[in-house]
């Protein structure tokens, strides 16, 4: 027996066809489990939509999480996998799966998908888009902008599309996950969260109200190290070469798998390089004069942030 499940993010799709296993498990772990939209941009489920991107034949059994089958020159591409049903902590894998495959579709359709990014718009209005490796404090600061009187957009991995005159946010996720101690640093009001990691991390579930049908465009590009124990801020334009590498890591990283999963994640970005490297060629003229790079204490760098814009401050 198959039954078949249908994830969609904006307007890619996605099937999977539960084959002797439980339809239903699949469900509960996508649906009401926070952990896979830690990490998969906002998505939706329903068991109706009749034309899919990619396919994929989960085969579900006890065991771990293995791909067993890859055809990317069908219409649709089909996948093939086996494992059991994905769990925070005990089966992570088919999530950072399905996040790569998605990743794909969302390029094929000319959108970017930038990981280790969070995006908020500060309490002036405009619209920041920070880029960070793992612990340099992207998720700090936007609790920051958050008790600065700022809204967050994304919270870890980015959509945005391409126009003429900038890059817009069209989705992401909207799970936030944080160490708590920035209350304490910073002296912030205190936000209650909806779930706690097992780690101590504090998770807010920020729901999916804000985004409006146009997206917000991209004031400025920031690339961040900040750290609790640093004071001030310095900010940095980034410029020439460094701008595209910049770029080409945060945007290339989920399509070539280096974003680790067990036992060892697919490189998908084949016949995707020369679109996206073009995308982010235009991405750095239209951002050279607003591409930067920031060091500091989260408090700081959002003020500098927010304070008229990077444009105006003395570099």
């Amino acid at each position: 027996m198959v039954n078949k499940l249908i994830i969609r993010i904006l307007n890619a799709s996605l099937r999977i066809n539960v084959v002797d296993g439980d339809e239903d498990l699949l469900y509960r772990a996508f649906e009401e489990e926070l952990f896979p939209r830690r990490y998969i941009p906002e998505y939706t489920i329903s068991n109706s939509y009749r034309e899919y991107d990619a396919v994929i034949d989960y085969h579900m059994d006890s065991g771990g999480f293995s791909i067993e089958d890859i055809d990317l020159d069908s219409v649709p591409e089909k996948y093939g996998v086996r494992g059991g049903v994905p769990g925070a902590y005990v089966n992570e894998s088919p999530y950072f799966f399905i996040l790569q495959v998605f990743t794909r579709i969302l390029v094929r359709k000319d959108y970017l998908v930038l990981t280790d990014s969070v995006s908020f718009i500060d309490h002036y209005g405009r619209v920041h888009l920070v880029l960070g490796y793992p612990h340099d404090g992207k998720s700090s600061i936007l609790v920051v902008a958050l008790s600065n009187g700022g809204r967050l957009l994304t919270t870890e991995n980015t959509i945005l599309k391409l126009t003429h005159n900038g890059l817009v946010i069209v989705g992401g996720t909207r799970i936030l996950v944080y160490d708590p101690r920035v209350f304490q640093v910073y002296d912030l009001r205190r936000i209650e969260p909806d779930a706690v990691t097992k780690h101590g991390y504090h998770i807010v579930d920020l729901g999916n109200d804000t985004f409006r049908s146009d997206g917000y465009r991209v004031d400025d590009i920031v690339l961040i190290h900040a750290s609790f124990r640093s004071s001030g801020v310095e900010f940095e334009r980034v410029t020439g070469r460094k701008i595209l590498k910049t770029l080409w890591s945060f945007s290339a990283s989920l399509l070539r798998g280096l974003d680790y999963y067990e036992p060892y994640p697919l490189d998908l970005s084949r016949g995707l390089e020369e679109g996206l490297i073009s995308r982010l060629r235009r991405v750095s003229e239209l951002y050279r004069t607003r591409f930067f790079e920031a060091f500091g204490s989260h408090r700081d760098i959002y003020q500098g942030l927010a304070r008229g814009g990077l444009e105006g401050l003395t570099l």
